[in-house]
């Protein structure tokens, strides 16, 4: 419950808070920070990927409901951000699979990302300033992935069977 207390109760009492403000000045932005695992499930992540659907599904209502009063909603999708809070989650994983230190890099998806790097928070903060301004003055509704094309490169190597997702006998995540 956790999980969904950081991330859906405290954006939908954050909207409570705003949508009245954003009425009496007769608009507004609202862009709630979803993740490309809102989009795709990924295994031993339930209740992570389940709280980022979530947002995907509140930002598409609020965007039809609040729409009407000139209130935009968004929901942003970030892949993997070099971030303290993404290394802190290879830092575990490398720890539960039992894998060395140094192996941690290795779990970072670069192979499947086109752009080959991991993005910035900069970046994302580049792209949420500009759905917030006026020349994205038509995107509501929508889920705007900022992956480097992450999710794309996994679908093709599954496609192609280059990298296969199986569970080992502890349900741990093994890439192969």
């Amino acid at each position: 419950m956790h999980s969904w207390d950081v991330h859906v109760t405290g954006c939908v009492f954050m909207c409570r808070a705003v949508i009245p403000l954003m009425q009496s000045r007769g608009g507004g932005v609202i862009i709630n920070n979803s993740s490309a695992s809102g989009l795709r499930a990924l295994p031993n992540y339930g209740a992570y990927t389940a709280t980022k659907h979530a947002l995907i599904g509140l930002t598409k209502t609020l965007a039809l409901k609040l729409g009407p009063d000139g209130i935009r909603a968004i929901a942003i999708c970030p892949g993997d951000i070099a971030t303290d809070m993404a290394d802190l989650g290879m830092d575990l994983a490398t720890e539960q699979l039992g894998l060395d230190p140094s192996a941690r890099e290795s779990l970072a998806p670069l192979h499947a990302i086109a752009l080959r790097r991991r993005g910035e928070a900069v970046g994302v903060g580049r792209a949420v300033a500009w759905l917030a301004s006026s020349g994205a003055s038509y995107t509501s509704g929508e889920s705007i992935v900022i992956d480097g094309a992450l999710m794309e490169g996994l679908q093709r190597q599954l496609r192609r069977k280059s990298l296969q997702i199986r569970l080992d006998r502890r349900n741990h995540v093994q890439l192969g």
